[in-house]
C-alpha cells in the first residue's frame, strides 16, 4: 500500500507529462503552415504569401490567381479561363507597343516617304511588296533588280540576266528603253565570243538599277494604299 507522499510525486509526474506533450504538439502545429491558423506564415497556398515569393513572376502570380479562385468557389475551369485571359491581354498589350515602336522606326528611317530602296532591305515589307507585283504580273522587275545587285559583284553573271530578263522577246523581259537594251545586246554578244575576257562598263549596271526601280516606284506608290500595307506593323 502506497504513502501518501508517494502518491503525490506520482500525480506531478503525471502532469509534468501532460504539460510537456501539449507544448511539444503546439510547438509542431506552429511550425507547419498546412495546419497553422496564421496567415502570416510562409505558406504559399495562403492567400497572403510572403512578399519573397513574388520574385518568381508571372508563373507565381498566375498559380496563386489559380488557387485563389478555387479556394472562393470558382472552380477550377473558371480559373483556367482567367489565367489564359489574362495572358491574352497581356500578349496584346504588348503586340500593341511593337507594332507602335516598329511605326517610330520606319518614319524616322524614311522621313514619312517610303523609297523602294527601303522596303527591298527590309524582309517583311520586300516579301509583301513581291506578293503584290505577283498579282499586277510585275514581279521580273524585282527579280531582275536582286540579281542586277549579285551582278554587280560578279560580273560572270550578266549573261543569266541577259537571257532572262533584258533579251528581247525573253519570257521575263522587263522594260528598258531602246538605248540601254542595245547596249545590253552588245555586252551580251562580246561575252558570248569571250565569256571570262570582257569587263562590264559598271555604268550601263547603274543605268538598269535606275530604270529597275523607276519601273518598280509607281506599283510601291498603289501597295501602300492596300490593307496589307496598312496592317504591316502588327505582329
Amino acid at each position: 500500500m502506497k504513502t501518501q507522499l508517494e502518491k503525490k510525486k506520482t500525480q506531478t509526474l503525471s502532469n509534468t507529462t501532460k504539460t510537456e506533450n501539449v507544448s511539444e504538439k503546439t510547438q509542431n502545429t506552429s511550425q507547419n503552415p498546412f495546419l497553422s491558423g496564421n496567415e502570416n506564415t510562409t505558406n504559399p497556398f495562403t492567400k497572403s504569401a510572403p512578399a519573397q515569393f513574388a520574385g518568381l513572376g508571372g508563373f507565381l502570380k498566375a498559380g496563386k490567381r489559380l488557387a485563389g479562385n478555387v479556394f472562393a468557389g470558382k472552380g477550377i475551369n473558371a480559373s483556367i479561363e482567367d489565367v489564359k485571359k489574362h495572358n491574352a491581354e497581356k500578349k496584346e498589350q504588348k503586340s500593341k507597343e511593337q507594332e507602335r515602336k516598329n511605326q517610330e522606326q520606319e518614319e524616322q528611317e524614311t522621313g514619312g516617304n517610303m523609297s523602294v530602296q527601303y522596303a527591298l532591305k527590309n524582309p517583311k515589307l520586300r516579301d509583301m511588296f513581291a506578293e503584290f507585283l505577283e498579282k499586277e504580273h510585275n514581279v521580273e522587275t524585282l527579280e531582275c533588280y536582286e540579281l542586277l545587285q549579285r551582278v554587280k559583284k560578279h560580273h560572270i553573271l550578266f549573261m543569266d540576266m541577259y537571257t532572262t530578263y533584258l533579251k528581247p522577246k525573253s519570257k521575263n523581259e522587263v522594260n528598258l528603253p531602246g538605248k540601254i537594251q542595245k547596249k545590253c545586246i552588245t555586252v551580251a554578244d562580246k561575252l558570248q565570243n569571250n565569256p571570262l575576257g570582257q569587263d562590264i562598263d559598271t555604268s550601263l549596271l547603274d543605268d538598269i538599277d535606275y530604270e529597275l526601280i523607276m519601273n518598280m516606284t509607281d506599283p510601291l506608290d498603289r501597295f501602300i494604299f492596300t490593307d496589307e500595307y496598312a496592317n504591316r506593323h502588327k505582329v
